[in-house]
């Protein structure tokens, strides 16, 4: 049975507190790493004033996650919503906010999401394996990230070419449901060229993703999943002052799920292709350029159970120019542009549908006394247009739709002593209608884009062995975009949220504690709960070196959630509750060389019963076995 462990993580938080309060010496690197999401430029994480958590190459090889999604779940203001395993589609909420409000970038490159926002578990990212660190950016970060990004962002970075000789890796994981998982690759410098290269392939027998009991309709496929890609980039280092590269991602995965008592096997491909070039102007100022063309393409087979003419597909070309100018150690200025331009086909006769974004950007941070300040302004428009649109089925009235808005971010923070400090942020933030949304049948011509607003007030504590950070939140969503029960895509006048995260990073003595505890209640106008958000969720992970070996532990839990059975469509969905629970995890790792490493995990331990998505299965308990190799 669940019990909310509250008591639990803040007990684990203040006793660390309590030991880090005996030593005065700076944070280390490892609990303190340098991170670029808050301001757009690189800072300790100790100074940076919104909410942002970090997730090392360490901890990503400890928890031997398969999807980028099991690596966040358990972060501070965050929930993952799934429905199925490897493949299927699934979900963010940040902060309670919906699942595409949040911006997801892989080296600097925005994710392309489909039509509606959605994300596939796998195709959207690259394999964990080869990524070096994960940013993740809490709350409204509309201002420094553009639209969209009112609930967070999250920043994926890549293993890059490194200034030394070229060193090859290469792991392979093998577990539950005949699950076989291999990444290999290789990067570094030659002569004067950067560059790293690695392949991935991925093969599972996978579980049934549809719950029967919760369905009307049979269940005869098992989820089964495969999947392939590569990750390459290259770049010239001209000078000292110049460089020039490309990048490519591309991943091709098969995924096996139920439509209407049908197995259907559900393909997607995802490919982003970039030239980039970075500059110093000057000793102060540093600037990049990036091109890329984004494209995610959906087949399926047969077409005709999933209702499809053709796959879905979206192609976008987008340009980013970004520059940071080093004021002293004092001020740092960071500002840019963007623009993209998206071209979506739903697989439907309707017309093709084209988005273009563009937005302009200013931030300033600096350092008064025992002060800390960050400004950041932002100016978004987007334009939406399908040709024809009002002849088409869908029944739109206008071909061209405008939206545009001015946000900011305003933060403070006031050291108290060398290790505690005060913050503080107020922030503005847009989503506009994505076109799935805005050309949803029946279409609604008055839709309008979000507005919100974010306050946080907070303190953090660093020292030589802890970094413990403690705020509290208050949202609101003015016409938040949501579906009434006969899935109209329509506006909730207001939508709020408040709360506080506490969070906590710490090492003494060969043991590392994770902690993360978020309380919330996000409502709508009505004061309901907005759906698949708990009130209290977080995790707590305590790791312990010996020598060769290491040995953890981690538990995520979370409290009750709503949810609707959406099996009754047309009619209006019924109301259900998906159970609290607690996920136990055991692991281990055994370091047989300087290149070679071995570990074990045991997730879900005692095989807890519990839903993410009503109506979908979540992996019993599971075991997994991966072999590392790192050339030295």
């Amino acid at each position: 049975m669940y019990t909310r462990p509250t008591r639990l993580a803040l007990a684990c938080a203040g006793i660390f507190a309590s030991i880090a309060a005996s030593s005065s010496y700076a944070v280390t690197e490892e609990f303190n790493p340098v991170v670029v999401s808050g301001a757009r430029f690189e800072q300790p994480l100790s100074e940076v004033l919104p909410s942002v958590t970090v997730i090392t190459k360490d901890e990503i090889k400890r928890s031997q996650g398969r999807t980028i999604f099991e690596v966040l779940q358990g972060v501070p203001g965050l929930e993952i919503g799934a429905t199925g395993g490897l493949g299927a589609t699934a979900s963010i909420f940040m902060r309670g906010e919906n699942s595409n409000s949040i911006a997801i970038y892989v080296d600097g490159v925005r994710v392309q999401p489909d039509g509606y926002g959605s994300m596939s578990s796998n195709t959207s990212f690259p394999p964990l394996q080869s990524i070096e660190r994960i940013e993740v950016l809490r709350g409204n970060a509309g201002a420094l990230y553009g639209e969209g990004a009112i609930g967070g962002v999250v920043n994926i970075y890549t293993n890059a070419g490194s200034n030394k000789s070229p060193k090859a890796f290469a792991t392979v994981t093998y577990g539950s449901h005949n699950t076989v998982d291999t990444t290999a690759g290789i990067s570094g410098l030659l002569g004067s060229t950067k560059f790293n290269l690695s392949a991935n392939d991925v093969t599972s027998t996978g579980f049934a993703p549809i719950t029967p009991n919760q369905n009307m309709s049979p269940n005869p496929n098992t989820g089964s999943y495969k999947g392939h890609g590569f990750n390459l980039g290259a770049s010239q280092i001209v000078n000292s002052d110049l460089e020039v590269g490309v990048k490519d991602r591309y991943q091709d995965n098969i995924f096996a799920y139920n439509k209407s008592g049908n197995a259907i096997d559900m393909r997607t491909i995802a490919n982003d292709a970039t030239v980039f070039a970075k500059l110093k102007v000057s000793e102060q100022w540093f600037s990049q350029l990036d091109l890329t063309n984004s494209k995610l393409e959906y087949g399926f087979n047969p077409l005709s159970l999933a209702g499809y003419s053709s796959g879905p597909a979206s192609n976008t070309n987008s340009l980013n120019w970004s520059n940071i100018y080093d004021l002293g150690q004092a001020q740092k200025l960071a500002w840019g542009v963007n623009y993209s331009k998206q071209r979506y086909d739903d697989g439907s006769p309707h017309p093709r549908i084209a988005r273009d974004s563009y937005g302009i950007y200013l931030g300033d941070t600096i350092k008064w006394g025992d002060f800390d300040f960050q400004l950041n302004g932002r100016y978004d428009a987007i334009k939406v247009n399908q040709p024809n649109a009002s002849t088409s089925l869908l029944g739109a009235t206008s071909d061209n739709q405008y939206f545009h808005a001015t946000t900011g971010l305003f933060g403070v923070g006031y050291h108290l002593t060398n290790e505690l400090r005060l913050t503080g942020t107020m922030s503005s933030g847009f989503r506009a209608p994505s076109v799935g949304e805005f050309f949803n049948d029946p279409f609604n011509p008055n839709l309008k884009p979000e507005l919100h607003h974010t306050t946080e007030a907070g303190f953090e504590y660093k020292n030589s062995i802890s970094l413990t950070r403690v705020v509290y939140f208050n949202t609101r969503t003015n016409n938040a975009i949501s579906y009434d029960a006969n899935y109209n895509v329509v506006n909730i006048p207001t939508v709020k949220n408040h709360g506080f995260e506490v969070s906590e990073r710490a090492t003494w003595n060969d043991y590392r504690l994770t902690v993360a505890y978020t309380h919330q209640k996000p409502v709508d106008e009505s004061g309901a709960v907005l759906t698949r958000r708990a009130k209290d969720f977080g995790s707590v992970d305590l790791n312990k070196a010996l020598g060769a070996y290491d040995l953890g532990s981690k538990v995520i839990f979370s409290g009750t959630r709503s949810d609707f059975d959406y099996n009754t469509y047309p009619n209006p969905y019924i109301p259900e509750t998906l159970k609290a629970y607690q996920l136990w995890s055991f692991y281990a790792g055994y370091k047989y060389s300087n290149e070679i490493t071995l570990r074990v995990r045991l997730d879900n331990a005692f095989n807890e019963k519990y839903q993410l998505a009503y109506g979908y299965n979540t992996p019993g308990r599971t075991a997994w076995l991966t072999l590392m190799y790192q050339q030295k």
